[in-house]
């Protein structure tokens, strides 16, 4: 927001943060689409390598870790996650 209010040629900025429970078991269908998201932030190229330099694991460890996570969120142990939109002419 600093950013866009700092713009000489941004105006009527709007914003509104929106709670998600992730996962479809607590959040129904907007929080399985936000799962959805999540999974390919963290599996595609090059997240997971980094990440698994950054933790001194192998990519296998990391992806049996990604899949654990999954799996608590599946069985209804969900984070709520911030959702930040941002609009503006």
């Amino acid at each position: 927001m600093k950013i866009l209010n700092s713009s000489s040629t941004v105006q009527n900025i709007e914003s509104r943060i929106e709670k998600v429970t992730l996962g479809s078991k607590k959040g129904g269908s907007i929080g399985q689409a936000y799962l959805d998201v999540h999974d390919g932030y963290f599996l595609n190229v090059p997240l997971p390598e980094n990440l698994c330099k950054i933790m001194e694991i192998s990519e296998e460890e990391y992806l049996e870790l990604f899949k654990e996570a999954k799996k608590e969120v599946e069985d209804g142990i969900a984070p709520d996650c911030d959702i930040y939109r941002i609009w503006c002419q």
